[in-house]
């Protein structure tokens, strides 16, 4: 981990540095607790600290009580200039730290710079490499993708759902992967626009696919066949005969047999999506519900959520509650099931992703630049909201001195 180098008034690494802003935030709230107990005890005293009165309603060379405010008042007044070296600490690592970042990922001159590549459109012919087993390195970005609008991911190695006849560990791995670590996501879209949004000029070896909440990798390690969970049943709350509310999802019917170009939300964030490769459908098997536990509670409560027949948005904030309530009460009561699509890649068509990432470089190079811009003000506003309550800080221990 590098430094904060030259200028910046400190060897201490960025990692030191946001761990001593958690000690220094943490003996603040301490003093702050402090002084919490001092003012309190002010107030019973008859003293009003808020207004930095510095009378008291007695005679102070008599008067317990007045002896006590003047010494809490000197406690005060100690406690408030903690407070302030505390802040003007954070002030200057948090400067630190915006010095570090104070260059975005990518900024609007390269972002424009990219736009002047040429797009490509050509009708090659994809390469799928098949055949035995090679080490495929971790992503250190995901290894289980996580459903959409989740807040991180998690490495996990998936036991056999107990109705699952494939063995994975048993089937044959492309010999050429590339490794994780080198690959982008390759274009945005969403559940609804999928389709749409698969540039034109395109040509692939097999249909497209979009896993839009995730797929839950085999092994954190090989990282290539997957699980697709999906619910068996979609729930209409719309519908008035509570025989007609529950029909049969068809999104997997027919698809055993067939192999797809597979792509998946990064981090579950349901917006940059990536190519995972291609992949043959193997077989669909019902889940137990002691196979629940392999799912992360999080995606299992959005792929039951995903039971919804309907565009929830539509829906009034009672009915879609009450709709959601009714599809969790029926998996937990083991009334409805979810199904497995078992997956096996069997290669990577480099050129898609190539042509993919080409005809996508400019948006996502300006979108990049855009969001490194928008967090770089984030963190400004943050050491001037800082150094406006030092400020107001100091203007109180003024009126104790």
């Amino acid at each position: 981990m590098a430094s904060l180098g030259p200028g910046s008034g400190s060897g201490i690494s960025l990692p030191g540095m946001l761990d001593m802003m958690h000690d220094i935030n943490d003996k603040l709230s301490e003093t702050k607790g402090a002084i919490g107990l001092i003012e309190k005890t002010l107030g019973k005293l008859g003293y009003n600290v808020g207004e930095g009165s510095g009378r008291v309603s007695c005679n102070q060379e008599t008067c317990i009580s007045a002896l006590q405010v003047e010494k809490l008042k000197q406690m005060v007044a100690e406690k408030e200039k903690v407070l302030l070296e505390k802040d003007q600490e954070i002030i200057g690592l948090r400067r630190q730290v915006l010095g570090l970042q104070a260059r975005p990922t990518l900024t609007q001159s390269e972002a424009d710079d990219v736009e002047m590549q040429p797009t490509v459109e050509r009708p090659a012919t994809p390469e799928a490499s098949s055949s035995h087993h090679v080490h495929r390195p971790l992503s250190p970005v995901d290894s289980v993708t996580i459903g959409e609008d989740d807040d991180g991911t998690q490495t996990l190695d998936l036991p056999k759902p107990s109705l699952v006849t494939t063995d994975l560990r048993t089937l044959n791995r492309p010999t050429v992967l590339p490794e994780w670590s080198s690959l982008e996501p390759c274009f945005m879209t969403t559940k609804k626009t999928f389709a749409l949004d698969i540039p034109t000029g395109i040509v692939s070896q097999s249909e497209p696919m979009y896993c839009y909440q995730g797929l839950l990798w085999h092994t954190a390690e090989t990282r290539d066949h997957a699980y697709l969970i999906r619910p068996q049943s979609l729930f209409n709350p719309l519908q008035l005969d509570r025989d007609l509310q529950w029909t049969a999802n068809t999104e997997l019917d027919g698809i055993v047999g067939h192999v797809r170009e597979v792509f998946y939300p990064e981090d579950g964030s349901g917006c940059d999506v990536r190519y995972a490769g291609t992949y043959r459908f193997l077989e669909t098997v019902e889940l137990l519900p002691s196979d629940h536990d392999m799912i992360p509670e999080k995606l299992l409560g959005k792929i039951r959520s995903s039971g919804l027949a309907v565009d929830g948005s539509a829906l009034s904030t009672k009915l879609r509650s009450k709709a959601f309530k009714n599809i969790h009460t029926q998996y937990q009561a083991g009334n409805k099931m979810l199904v497995c699509l078992v997956m096996q890649c069997i290669g990577f068509n480099k050129r898609l992703y190539e042509d993919l990432m080409l005809l996508q470089g400019p948006k996502r190079g300006k979108r990049m630049a855009k969001a490194a811009s928008k967090e770089l003000s984030k963190k400004r506003k943050l050491v001037e909201d800082d150094e406006a309550r030092s400020r107001k800080r100091m203007t109180k221990v003024s009126t104790f001195l």
